[in-house]
């Protein structure tokens, strides 16, 4: 799931981003909304993640 975005916005970002300030008259507008629909994809994925981390209880001891 997390490198879901990696594939979407990160391979093709530079293309994408060409043709968006293409597309806009030399305006960022559209690469300014493109970048933050990209890094919000990301940041929901990782939020979505579950935690994998081991639980520890009070008094557990950890074993090496």
């Amino acid at each position: 799931m997390r490198e879901i975005n990696g594939v979407i916005f990160a391979g093709t970002s530079p293309c994408i981003a060409t043709l968006l300030v293409g597309a806009g008259g030399d305006r960022r507008r559209y690469l300014a909304a493109y970048m933050t629909a990209a890094g919000l994809a990301g940041a929901l994925s990782t939020w979505r993640l579950p935690e994998t981390a081991p639980v520890r209880t009070k008094g557990a001891t950890v074993r090496a």
